[in-house]
């Protein structure tokens, strides 16, 4: 074999060079897609990716410094699933639509959506959006204003003081807003999107905000009452039927337990916040709804079984992970019907509300305490007063009982 050439050496490093270079490009390539979703990815040049991420990290500092309002996070993404993102007076005017804050109002979701949190939807809009942003709270832009949406306005000379308001448009900081706190209701190919709307002139995506398309006939009436849920109530599982029913022994089991705890707990089963009603159950009640769960999952009565599922709960040290083993348990079971974690989630949100309003009932003396009859005590007086009742039914006034102090024992019958 021919020793090789130094041309042959330098051909073997420079194929080697070009073969890692392939690689960490394409290893570049997958971070990138990764961090800013396939369709920035596939569409932006090495030079507009800087631009975009430039963008990008500037809107995220500003939106990070803002808490997240349930009112703000709902007035973003019923502005993001407009046309062009923004309400326009002189777009929708024309077409017998409303405007100004009444088409701002009319895109919203109605007042029984959960979506507006445990404060609930703001009474009036005009001033939501002056509180629709804030200020820098950190770094060299310290004290900045920071906002979430915009103010569109008509062309000078519409009046004599000022600019003509012709509608609200969703801001950039308020896109990336939305994405931090809606839980993917905005993807990274969403923010993109907006982007190139921004940035390029792109016309954003079609309208997908229901009232609007409501309003235009592009979609049905929107529902009043929404957020129902829909999965099976007590009927369906006896732990519980048994808290909402049956049990009388709730309140001494949450006697300790204060009221701004209750409260509290009506608030995460309005938000669904499932991990703090699960942990807001005591363990007899947990126990009892898993038993619930591993009979609907048809566990059986294997108590190797049942051993082996309760140890798998036991080993997990989050409440979410638990919540998660009851979910992949009753959905193994399961060939349709509702989503396994919805079904779960649902029943301990209504477990924990079942507990609270029981609880919450006996503390006001809203329940009436029903005697068990069976249970009662025998006293003479209260024997005449029933013999009395059913003579006057019977009309039979021969049955008597002999006048005189009652017997007291010490253990009556």
């Amino acid at each position: 074999m021919s020793k090789p050439t130094p041309e042959d050496v330098a051909h073997d490093a420079h194929d080697a060079e070009v073969g890692e270079l392939h690689l960490l490009s394409e290893e570049s390539e997958r971070k990138f897609m990764e961090l800013f979703g396939p369709k920035a990815a596939r569409t932006l040049t090495s030079y507009d990716r800087l631009d975009y991420v430039d963008w990008l990290i500037k809107h995220l500092d500003e939106a990070e410094a803002l808490n997240k309002s349930a009112s703000r996070l709902t007035i973003c993404l019923a502005l993001f699933g407009m046309p062009n993102y923004e309400t326009n007076d002189e777009r929708d005017g024309p077409l017998g639509l409303p405007t100004g804050t009444d088409m701002l109002q009319a895109i919203m979701p109605p007042a029984t959506d959960d979506t507006w949190g445990y404060r609930g939807r703001p009474q009036s809009f005009f001033h939501q959006i002056l509180r629709m942003g804030g200020k820098v709270t950190h770094g060299k832009a310290k004290g900045k204003p920071i906002h979430l949406i915009k103010t569109l306005l008509g062309p000078e000379g519409q009046l004599k003081m000022g600019r003509v308001v012709t509608g609200w448009k969703l801001d950039a900081t308020g896109v990336v807003y939305a994405h931090i706190h809606s839980q993917g209701k905005i993807t990274k190919d969403a923010m993109f999107e907006y982007w190139e709307h921004v940035e390029r002139g792109v016309d954003g995506p079609e309208p997908t905000n229901p009232a609007y398309l409501a309003l235009t006939g592009m979609g049905p009436e929107v529902d009043e009452s929404p957020n129902h849920w829909q999965t099976p109530g007590a009927y369906a599982w006896g732990s519980l039927d048994s808290l909402e029913r049956w049990d009388d022994t709730i309140h001494e089991r949450y006697k300790d337990v204060s009221a701004q705890k209750l409260s509290s707990i009506l608030v995460s089963v309005y938000t669904k916040d499932v991990v703090e009603c699960f942990k807001f159950l005591k363990a007899s009640d947990r126990s009892l709804l898993v038993e619930d769960v591993m009979v609907h999952a048809q566990v059986g009565a294997s108590k190797y079984a049942r051993s082996a599922i309760q140890r798998d709960m036991d080993a997990k040290k989050a409440y979410a992970a638990k919540i998660q083993v009851l979910a992949d348990l009753y959905g193994a079971e399961q060939q349709s019907g509702p989503d396994p974690t919805t079904v779960i989630e649902e029943l301990i949100c209504r477990s924990a509300w079942a507990v609270v309003t029981r609880v919450m009932g006996y503390r006001v003396g809203h329940k009436v305490q029903v005697v068990d009859v069976a249970t009662e005590l025998m006293s003479h007086a209260r024997t005449l007063e029933q013999l009395e009742a059913l003579q006057q039914l019977t009309g039979d006034m021969k049955a008597t009982l002999p006048v005189g102090e009652p017997v007291v024992d010490e253990e009556p019958f």
